[in-house]
């Protein structure tokens, strides 16, 4: 559920989203649009501020996913800036929550923005990848945690088409990620 965007846009519907993926038991978590104009620590603190007031930085919140930092779209800045501030907005959400954020991108955009940098190899990834094989790991990553292989799946209850994702795990692993063990 996308909660903020760079260092001053909240999601407007961030709670009632959050509470009606509470409400049907839904696995779920809140994620940050990256700004990559704007430093890592103030986007960061925006997005924990705003996460907070849900009670979605909390480790132990049943069905709650890691928190996520959305890193897709233009640059922005050069290579070795905007991983300072990526690894900067990591660091902090992992300072505050205690728990290692997973990251949403792109290989094509770590390669293209970030001059491929290792940085991201060490956290859970989701990537998105609109093909039939599996998506390639980030540099000096080992794999992908969720593969998002679509944007148009259809659910039922859900006016239009939406992202779908697989875990890559057993169900006993994603349900401990999620806090349901």
């Amino acid at each position: 559920i996308k909660a903020t965007e760079g260092s001053h846009t909240v999601n407007r519907w961030l709670a009632r989203d959050v509470t009606g993926a509470r409400n049907v038991k839904l696995i779920h978590t809140a994620y940050h649009y990256f700004d990559p104009t704007q430093g890592g620590a103030v986007q960061a603190e925006h997005f924990l501020n705003t996460v907070h007031k849900l009670g979605l930085d909390r480790k132990q919140q049943p069905y709650q996913l890691p928190l996520e930092l959305d890193l897709e779209g233009k640059c922005g800045v050069g290579p070795g800036a905007l991983t300072s501030r990526v690894v900067e907005f990591l660091d902090r959400v992992q300072a505050r929550t205690g728990v290692s954020p997973t990251i949403y991108t792109q290989k094509s955009y770590v390669d293209r923005c970030m001059n491929s940098t290792k940085a991201l190899g060490k956290y859970r990834v989701r990537l998105a990848h609109y093909h039939k094989t599996p998506p390639p790991p980030l540099p000096g990553g080992t794999g992908w945690s969720f593969w998002q292989y679509t944007d148009s799946a259809t659910v039922p209850g859900i006016l239009g088409k939406v992202d779908a994702n697989v875990f890559n795990g057993t169900y006993n692993q994603l349900k401990a990620l999620a806090h349901l063990t």
